[in-house]
């Protein structure tokens, strides 16, 4: 029974022993994928360390597509406001070249995404900004001036008067529309006008100088209520008028009402100084 005995323990250990054999495969394959998640783990670091230098690049490329844009040498250059004028014009007035915006897009139409921030507008093309005036033509301030017709508001019809207005500048001139535009933003904008100021109950008036973004705001204010006034007394469409007035305010004539307005202005100043 002893002699059995001894023979029957060595059998019961053998399977146990295969056992632990057969696992090894499993605790290699386990090892097997640690290695590989630490493996992994120094490229996902590398990973994270170069986005810095991607957004860099895409930094650069941002400024040089810009510099291209400006120059005329993009692709997006190629993009024509309503299909036919090349937004890529000259601004002579330096002191406006931040506040005219020229931003090559095919309909200057913003959403109003500019309207959150103070200061902001001048963000949206220049051709946007005179729809917009058109739309409030009737106010002179917060008040009601006067009923505007078809200008009231609705996009549709500015657009289509923009439209209108172009066509007529470019068959009468045979140049680009949004060069005149640009041309009777810098000839109606004033670079000085007055302001009260009180002492002791009395009022004095102080010649001051005009910011940027208040020259470009008075002189598209000063096209469109003129052209408004003009349209109305002398019975003709807006879209016509509008397109007399900037192309006298283009070439500076003083029968223009913003031109007029313009030299007004500063006179008052320089008589205030």
């Amino acid at each position: 029974m002893s002699e059995a005995k001894m023979e029957a323990k060595p059998a019961e250990v053998k399977p146990e022993a295969k056992h632990v054999i057969e696992a090894k495969p499993e605790v290699k394959h386990a090892e097997a994928k640690m290695e590989a998640k630490h493996a992994e783990k120094p490229e996902a670091k590398h990973a994270v360390e170069a986005k810095p230098e991607v957004k860099h690049a895409e930094a650069k490329h941002a400024v040089s597509e810009a510099k291209n844009i400006i120059e005329g040498k993009s692709s997006l250059s190629n993009i024509k406001l309503f299909g036919k004028w090349d937004s890529n014009v000259i601004i002579a007035d330096p002191g406006l070249q931040r506040y005219i915006t020229l931003r090559p897009m095919y309909v200057p139409k913003s959403q109003g995404r500019f309207e959150a921030k103070k200061f902001w507008k001048s963000k949206a093309h220049i051709v946007e900004r005179l729809m917009n005036k058109i739309g409030v033509t009737a106010h002179k301030g917060k008040k009601h001036w006067k009923v505007s017709g078809i200008n009231a508001g609705k996009y549709l019809l500015q657009y289509n008067t923009i439209l209108k207005t172009f066509d007529i500048i470019e068959k009468k001139l045979k140049e680009n529309p949004i060069q005149i535009l640009v041309k009777a933003v810098e000839n109606s904008s004033p670079c000085a006008e007055v302001i009260p100021i009180e002492y002791g109950g009395i009022k004095h008036p102080k010649s001051v100088d005009v910011a940027p973004q208040r020259r470009v705001d008075l002189s598209l204010r000063w096209l469109t209520q003129g052209s408004l006034q003009e349209s109305v007394s002398k019975h003709k469409p807006y879209f016509e008028v509008l397109a007399d007035n900037l192309i006298a305010a283009a070439q500076n004539d003083t029968k223009c009402y913003a031109v007029n307005k313009k030299q007004e202005t500063e006179r008052q100043a320089v008589a205030s100084r």
